[in-house]
């Protein structure tokens, strides 16, 4: 025999003695029996507050019997003591047991406080067997279903109810008629509750809501996974979760009567049970399809396969008998989901962890989460326990399990088709590498070639232009000098030539200064010195130079302090009075009209959390086109109204200001004229 034949071998083992064990529990609880004995009278004592009591435990119980409460005297010897909740197959008369199917009264009675006589109680019946009638107090008060002596006059229903009343003694009679011919088991099989009609309703309003969250969880994530599976193509996984969340959705809708009644008023009571039971061979039904999905090496294919063609004839006789029949199979339903349980938990999940299988450990909790809900429900359902039952909660975990185990499986699908994308990617990014660069230094090369041919040119083009003007003037006078023309006019002929040479002699120095600030080999004598000081001073020479010109240099705006202390800057006395010279010499050239005046600004203020000295030059003339402003600054650069000039002065301007660590920039005014302002890092003296 072959190692892992002995592995399969010892697991059925265990599996059939897992089997064998739940087969004996299940034997004991239908063997348990609460004997008659003879003539029996029951009662419950209710505590004081009344907030809520369940009365579990012995009543009055009158076998093939329909009686009202004026009966129950004529029938006092008829009655028999029988365990609520329970079902009434579980006793026994005159040593025979009592059939499933049939009908009977119970009787009990409340001894309740003084302080309860007269308030507002309530009584709380869960599933009762298939049909009853309730009387308190020998007043008649409704009943869920329509109870009858046969199948024909019976119309079954399995619903919540809260009956609420005032009682007016201290003593209440309860007396409830039961009839059963289409459940598996009949009689009061959940405990009956007493107690305040607002704490019973609570509790009644929080299981409800409870069981429409878990519902309505369920469905959304089906609905989910099954849009993510048509989105995603052939992805089996989520097609199998998404099936398997509406199955556990409709299940919980199935067993939520009082829900499903307000949503579908027309459902019959066999019909929802139908949904119940398909609902739930379903569910096993794809979970071992999706276990097998999810880890192919570990599941046998013929025991999953054996799996589904048993729930599949289950699902036909569900669909195919009457609910009398097929509710008889309740007990054998979850021992054949306890060993599929077991059998995917050990043979498979477990092995899968082993072997390191994605998604292994959250499918043991899982399948182990399910393992104990359906045994813990199996025994309720046959009477050896009565605890809750907690199947619809651990299903809600258990698919909420198979979303994770679902996306972490897609989320590592993604990760593993992104490395792979990533090194796909690198490859090719290391093949074009080379490449990519080679062409980038060729296009940044030819770039600069550009650059420079164009600056060559328009340098030499400007060079040509501003040098050409004297020279042609200079040509023609030399010309008229040497016809004779200009014979008694030497003198002012004279004047006009040294102007032109003195025009070619600035462009010239201004070419070697623009050069020498471009290659930052101008030298710069910096100190610091008061900004008031140099400002006032530069304001005085401007004034004295430009007042013969009939021009008026004015200050306005003059704030030369920083608080109490003095403002100081770093700078090029020289430079920087160069700076002041070109604006107003601009200022004076494009801005003058009819005022024939420049105003000169100077202020200290803080920017970004550093002190900065200021000053303006401004101007009323036309101001600077919108188009020119973005180039104003370069060289060479000539606005369309001067016809004059090199265009290297703002350049200048522009260089030393740089140099200086600091800033300049210029705007139009709305009335006319425009506002050319320089920004210089500062201190004050105590700095």
């Amino acid at each position: 025999m072959k190692r892992g034949d002995g592995k399969m071998g010892m697991v059925m083992r265990i599996v059939g003695i897992a089997v064998l064990l739940f087969i004996s529990i299940v034997s004991i609880g239908f063997s348990q029996s609460d004997e008659y004995q003879g003539f029996y009278h029951s009662s419950f004592q209710v505590s004081e507050s009344g907030a809520s009591s369940e009365l579990s435990g012995a009543w009055e119980f009158y076998p093939d019997l329909l009686l009202e409460p004026s009966d129950i005297g004529l029938h006092a010897l008829d009655a028999r003591a029988i365990q609520v909740p329970g079902s009434w197959r579980k006793a026994a008369a005159d040593g025979s047991e009592l059939q499933a199917f049939g009908y009977g009264t119970y009787r009990t009675v409340l001894v309740i406080s003084e302080n309860q006589v007269g308030q507002k109680r309530a009584l709380v019946f869960h599933n009762i067997g298939s049909a009853y009638r309730l009387w308190i107090d020998g007043k008649p008060y409704g009943g869920v279903g329509m109870v009858g002596t046969n199948s024909a006059d019976e119309t079954p229903l399995l619903e919540h109810r809260l009956v609420e009343f005032r009682p007016e003694d201290r003593t209440v009679e309860l007396v409830i008629q039961v009839s059963n011919f289409s459940f598996r088991e009949g009689g009061i099989v959940q405990a009956v509750k007493y107690g305040d009609p607002q704490t019973l309703n609570r509790a009644m309003f929080i299981d409800t809501c409870l069981a429409v969250f878990l519902m309505g969880a369920a469905l959304f994530m089906g609905l989910y996974h099954l849009i993510m599976a048509m989105i995603r193509k052939q992805n089996r996984i989520l097609q199998l979760v998404g099936c398997l969340s509406f199955a556990y959705g409709i299940r919980t809708f199935a067993m939520t009567e009082h829900v499903a009644l307000a949503f579908f008023p027309s459902f019959s009571w066999r019909e929802m049970v139908r949904m119940e039971y398909a609902a739930g061979a379903s569910a096993i039904l794809l979970l071992a399809l999706l276990v097998r999905r999810l880890f192919p090496a570990e599941a046998n294919r013929f025991l999953v396969g054996s799996i589904v063609a048993i729930n599949t004839i289950l699902l036909a006789i569900v669909f195919c008998t009457p609910s009398s029949f097929f509710t008889k199979l309740l007990p054998y339903h979850p021992l054949l989901s306890l060993g599929i349980l077991l059998y995917l938990l050990i043979a498979v999940a477990i092995k899968a962890k082993k072997r390191q299988r994605a998604g292994a450990t959250w499918q043991i909790v899982g399948i182990s989460i399910l393992l104990i809900a359906c045994l813990n429900d199996t025994l309720n359902y046959i009477m050896v326990l009565h605890t809750f039952y907690v199947m619809n909660y651990a299903g809600f975990l258990f698919v909420l399990i198979q979303g994770l185990i679902a996306a972490k499986r897609y989320e590592q699908l993604q990760v593993d088709n992104r490395a792979l994308s990533s090194e796909l990617h690198e490859l090719n990014r290391l093949l074009q590498l080379k490449v990519e660069e080679r062409t980038q230094e060729l296009r940044e090369q030819k770039r600069e070639l550009e650059e420079t041919q164009q600056t060559r040119t328009r340098l030499l083009a400007n060079v040509a232009h501003d040098i050409g003007t004297p020279i042609a003037g200079l040509h023609a006078y030399m010309h008229m000098l040497r016809d004779g023309r200009l014979q008694g006019q030497e003198l002012p002929v004279y004047d006009r030539m040294i102007d032109k040479l003195s025009s070619i002699q600035r462009l010239n120095q201004d070419l070697l200064e623009l050069s020498k600030l471009e290659s930052r080999t101008l030298p710069f004598y910096v100190e610091r010195i008061p900004f008031r000081e140099w400002f006032g001073q530069a304001l005085e020479s401007l004034q004295s130079e430009y007042l013969l010109k009939g021009v008026v240099i004015e200050c306005g705006k003059e704030e030369r302090r920083w608080g109490d202390e003095e403002v100081q800057v770093e700078v090029d006395r020289h430079r920087l009075w160069q700076v002041m010279y070109n604006l107003v010499s601009n200022a004076v050239k494009f801005g003058l009209n009819e005022e024939c005046r420049v105003i000169l600004h100077c202020w200290a203020c803080e920017e970004n959390g550093y002190l900065k000295a200021q000053f303006a030059v401004e101007d009323f003339g036309k101001g600077i086109s919108r188009e020119h402003l973005p180039y104003i600054f370069q060289q060479f650069y000539r606005r369309s109204e001067n016809s004059e000039g090199s265009g290297i002065g703002l350049a200048i301007v522009k260089q030393i200001v740089d140099q200086h660590g600091g800033a300049v920039k210029v705007r139009n005014k709305p009335e006319g004229g425009c506002i050319f302002t320089i920004a210089l890092p500062a201190w004050t003296a105590s700095q």
